[in-house]
Parts: structure tokens; C-alpha cells; sequence
């Protein structure tokens, strides 16, 4: 499980552009924090974890964080064309 969290984390952080120290640190800045919701997403989908589970590998946030971020994420994907192919495309990356 850990080698599919840390896949996803690298293939989210790769496809954004940022690195994966600032996907799992504190800031909210918005060019990090919609990747770090997408991969919660991912994390919480393919790896069968808890909501907890996935906020402490994002910096022991709060288990609600991880709700807001895949309700967050899945309004984004029904609402936005360009964030949902991005979003497929991590997700035939990740070849979970």
C-alpha cells in the first residue's frame, strides 16, 4: 500500500507541477492545494484507507479535510473539462 500512496503522490505532484514536499506540507496556496485534494482523492479511492489515514499523510489534518477535498474534487471533475481529463490522466498513470 505504501509504494501505491507514494505513486500517486509522485505521479499528482508530476502532473502539476509542483514538488511532493509542498503537495504534503502545511500551504493552502491554491496551486498546491488542488493537487493535494486530488490526491487525497486517488489515495482514498485506490488504497482503501481511512479518511484519517489519508490526512495524517498530508500533515495530520483533520479527517474532514479529506471529505471536503474529494467532494471538492469530484464537483471539479463534473464542472471543469479541462481539470477532468487532467484528472483521468493521473489516473491511467498511476495504473492502479
Amino acid at each position: 500500500m505504501k509504494q501505491a500512496i507514494n505513486t500517486i503522490i509522485e505521479t499528482v505532484a508530476a502532473e502539476f507541477g509542483v514538488t511532493t514536499m509542498a503537495l504534503c506540507g502545511p500551504t493552502r496556496a491554491e496551486i498546491v492545494a488542488i493537487p493535494r485534494m486530488v490526491a487525497m482523492e486517488l489515495i482514498w479511492r485506490y488504497c482503501g484507507t481511512s479518511y484519517q489515514t489519508v490526512a495524517t499523510i498530508f500533515g495530520k489534518r483533520y479527517h474532514g479535510t479529506v471529505v471536503h477535498a474529494r467532494k471538492r474534487v469530484n464537483q471539479m471533475r463534473e464542472t471543469n473539462k479541462v481539470f477532468a481529463t487532467t484528472y483521468r490522466n493521473i489516473e491511467s498513470k498511476i495504473n492502479l
